[in-house]
């Protein structure tokens, strides 16, 4: 059993790192720029957006570098617990994702509740009356 979980436990790592290269790449091959759409202020993105102005946002998210570097850079600061700063709200990632915590979990817990409330009598019932 110990050998097992050993074994879950180290492909863990390499299964986090892959889901988070995919995820990374997914949002760098999709169209959009996020740069265009913050100038704009979450409105229509307008063509008559400064390119100057864009390079400087680029520049300050860190946009400009090749996504290698971009993410090399995301990844070493997610290891050291360092999320940043949300470009929505403008507020630290860990304040607005403890806020959030106690109703995911809350969510999580009655959703475990249900599925066992229904899926245990449908399984008794399903091996109790085979066919």
């Amino acid at each position: 059993m110990l050998r097992y979980l050993g074994r879950r436990l180290l492909h863990l790592a390499p299964t986090l790192v892959l889901v988070s290269l995919l995820t990374f790449l997914a949002l760098r091959v999709l169209p959009g720029d996020a740069a265009i759409l913050m100038v704009a202020g979450g409105g229509e993105a307008s063509t008559a957006v400064a390119e100057e102005e864009l390079g400087e946002l680029r520049a300050s998210l860190g946009l400009d570098a090749p996504w290698p570097l971009q993410y090399g850079r995301w990844l070493g600061d997610v290891l050291t617990l360092d999320l940043g700063e949300s470009l929505v709200s403008g507020r630290d990632v860990w304040g607005d994702v403890a806020r959030k915590l106690p109703v995911t979990l809350e969510l999580a817990a009655l959703a475990t509740l249900v599925a066992l409330l229904v899926g245990l009598p449908a399984g008794l019932f399903s091996a109790l009356r085979q066919d």
